[in-house]
């Protein structure tokens, strides 16, 4: 059930919390490597080649829907970084 929400974005350290906090259990993360390999071989392969995954918006209208995202990375030195898309109608 997870790896069809977050799980298959999250790779086994995602994997490794969820089973800690969820199930009280403690699981090396080699066990988890092994099997997240056998159970998710493909979400396995796209996070090892580092994919980036486009998004794609769809909207009612010019104006609908806008996505705001910001890079933090750099606001200890004063660098504010933000983005926006304004997706179209279809």
């Amino acid at each position: 059930m997870y790896l069809q929400s977050v799980g298959r974005l999250g790779g086994y350290w995602s994997m490794t919390a969820a089973v800690r906090q969820r199930h009280h259990l403690r699981v090396s993360d080699q066990l988890i490597r092994l099997i997240l390999r056998q159970v998710d071989p493909v979400g396995v392969e796209s996070r090892r080649s580092h994919r980036l995954v486009r998004r794609t918006y769809l909207s009612r209208g010019p104006n609908h829907l806008w996505h705001i995202d910001g890079y933090d990375k750099l606001r200890p030195y004063g660098f504010l970084i933000s983005g926006l898309v304004i997706a179209r109608g279809v």
